[in-house]
């Protein structure tokens, strides 16, 4: 959540960890809050997460 260039709440973070479903944005903006937060970590990877590989719905 600290990584996330957007607002973000701590409400949302559990909700998408607990697979209840999200809207559009919010998916897309979990995905650039993980990939933002790969980055700040200095791990690499091959292509960035997309919303397609986070979420099955």
């Amino acid at each position: 959540m600290a990584a996330s260039t957007e607002p973000m709440t701590h409400k949302a973070v559990q909700r998408a960890r607990k697979g209840r479903r999200l809207t559009k944005h919010m998916k897309q903006r979990m995905a650039d809050a993980l990939n933002l937060l790969m980055k700040q970590q200095g791990k690499e990877i091959e292509r960035p997460w997309g919303v397609k590989d986070l979420f099955t719905y």
